[in-house]
Formats: C-alpha cells, sequence, structure tokens
C-alpha cells in the first residue's frame, strides 16, 4: 500500500489480515459491535461483507469458515470478497488435497474446489478417488462424477460417453 493512501480502520477490533487486493489495499477479518466481517484498509475502511458472522477464520485452503445465525454447532465457507461460498450447514471440513477438499455434513459428503471455488452440496454418502485421482461420488447405490460447472451429476457407466469424456469434473489431482 502506498505512503499517501489514509488507512481508515477505525472503529473495528480483532484484525486478522488476510492479504491484499488488487488495488494493493489490504484486506481484514474484523469485529464491530461484536459480530465479524470483512474491511478494507482503504481510505474509507470499504466493508466486504455484512457484519453477520458470529465468527471468522482462515483455513489452510485459502478460504474463510465461518459461524452465523447464532448456529453454533455448524458452520460455512466464505471467500476472503465476503461472498458466501457454501452456507452454515457443515459439520467438518478436511485438510485440502491438492486442489481439493472433502466437506461434512450430517454424515454426507459434498466438494470444495480451491483452485476454481467450485463446490457441491453436501448429499453424497461417499467420496472415493478413481485411478487418476477423479472424484467419484456415491449417492443412493450409484457411483458418478459431478461436472464442475454446472454441478451436474453423470453415472461412472457414461464418463467414457460423447458427451461426458472432456467434461472437467471433480478432481484432487494436482495441476500445479
Amino acid at each position: 500500500m502506498s505512503e499517501e493512501k489514509k488507512v481508515n480502520l477505525a472503529g473495528y477490533e480483532d484484525l486478522t489480515h488476510l492479504g491484499s487486493n488488487t488495488n494493493g489495499d489490504d484486506v481484514y477479518i474484523a469485529r464491530k459491535d461484536g459480530k465479524y466481517g470483512i474491511v478494507v484498509a482503504d481510505t474509507v475502511g470499504t466493508e466486504l461483507s455484512d457484519f453477520r458472522f458470529d465468527m471468522l477464520k482462515t483455513h489452510p485452503g485459502g478460504f474463510l469458515i465461518g459461524w452465523w445465525d447464532g448456529v453454533k454447532d455448524k458452520f460455512g465457507i466464505v471467500a476472503y470478497n465476503g461472498k458466501i461460498l457454501m452456507p452454515n450447514i457443515l459439520t467438518a471440513i478436511a485438510e485440502p488435497w491438492n486442489d481439493y477438499v472433502k466437506l461434512e455434513a450430517d454424515g454426507k459428503f459434498g466438494a470444495f474446489d480451491i483452485r476454481t471455488f467450485y463446490c457441491t452440496m453436501p448429499e453424497y454418502d461417499s467420496i472415493e478417488f478413481d485411478s487418476i485421482d477423479d472424484l467419484v461420488f456415491t449417492k443412493d447405490g450409484v457411483e458418478g462424477y459431478i461436472i464442475e460447472e454446472t454441478g451436474e451429476f453423470f453415472s461412472k457407466e457414461l464418463r467414457n460417453d460423447e458427451k461426458y469424456i472432456a467434461a472437467h469434473v471433480f478432481t484432487a489431482a494436482n495441476y500445479v
């Protein structure tokens, strides 16, 4: 941040630095009136989210875990820009495996891609890896894949079908 910019974070407490935005301004988790939100350290203290969160914490995958609306035993996923990516329905979240994070809500599973920020609701009975690290979701005894961009589930038998062969499905493969 340039020295000539004045930073206005007056009125905020418990500041946790998240990084810098595209303008070079620092972004923070902050507390105001007992609730948490996300602010930019710019000349006006721009608020990127409402101060509705009971708690916000960083996750090693480069996103935030949040609790809100008084729900204490479940949480959701929030991007650094304040966008809610997953509602506060989660009961567990795994550490990242390459670009993939396994989500759990009351014994059902979903996936979150930390590279694309696509996610699928935790409504699957299990998630396993196939031989090339694509995620195989099982729901009601049917194994299949999920296209990230659309959320469409298709059965494992259709993986080589012309319609699905080039589909970008949830994966744990490392693309770095």
